[in-house]
């Protein structure tokens, strides 16, 4: 077997698809993570910086909807 040998069966990188198909999956958690209760959203375990963001997300879809019906 030669160096070349080993690296010829490296895996192919992934398709412009499966990347897309792989960021709407997280964009779709995501979404569904900040639309939770808050009383859900304590009972899913996540690391203090995920929750951090997703508290963060919400404040910022709360202020997009004052923002666009006047309140």
């Amino acid at each position: 077997m030669t160096a070349n040998d080993e690296f010829s069966h490296a895996p192919d990188p992934p398709s412009r698809s499966e990347l897309r198909r792989a960021a709407l999956a997280v964009f779709e958690l995501a979404e569904r993570l900040v639309a939770l209760s808050e009383a859900q959203l304590q009972a899913v375990p996540l690391s203090d910086e995920l929750r951090a963001l997703v508290m963060a997300s919400r404040k910022v879809t709360q202020a997009e909807l004052a923002r666009q019906t006047g309140v």
